[in-house]
């Protein structure tokens, strides 16, 4: 059960990163898509080039190894960059959850603390009640003159505390 809430979160996490990096990865995304494109078609016309090693194509070739290093520097930059706005984008909802849990153990401790004083006040009120009675069932213990009668009202006391105490 922990190991399946722990995977769901971490799955809820990744997913919301992602969704919270949105449009700068995207568009990395597509972008390092093009680049990519790009690059292989001035390596492939720069192969062509150098196959055919005519003299006046040999500063085409250089061009194009030059292109050619310059799209792969900026497809390092859109990685660096994905990099970034994606491990920033996953701080930010772990922040995020964080407080969200730390703001319901806040409240669900209040609750608890509001329940357990609530039952402390309701038992002192028993308690209160029991004392009241036994007083009661001192002073006329000497009018009883049946003493099964009284130790039925006893018993009887004796189980109404037992039932108010495990309330």
């Amino acid at each position: 059960m922990n190991r399946r809430i722990l995977f769901a979160a971490i799955v809820s996490c990744f997913a919301g990163a992602t969704a919270l990096a949105g449009d700068q990865l995207a568009f990395d995304s597509i972008g390092s898509m093009m680049l990519e494109h790009e690059a292989e078609e001035n390596h492939d016309t720069s192969d062509m080039y150098a196959s055919t090693a005519l003299p006046d194509r040999v500063a085409q070739r250089i061009q194009c190894k030059q292109e050619e290093a310059e799209l792969k520097a900026r497809m390092k930059e859109l990685e660096a960059s994905f990099t970034r706005s994606f491990s920033q984008s996953l701080k930010d909802f772990k922040m995020r959850e964080l407080k969200a849990i730390e703001a319901k153990a806040t409240e669900m401790t209040a609750h608890l603390k509001a329940l357990e004083f609530d039952r402390a006040e309701r038992l002192e009120l028993v308690s209160a009640t029991l004392a009241t009675h036994q007083a009661e069932l001192a002073k006329y213990r000497k009018a009883f003159k049946d003493r099964n009668l009284l130790r039925q009202v006893e018993r009887a006391l004796e189980q109404a505390e037992r039932a108010l105490l495990a309330e």
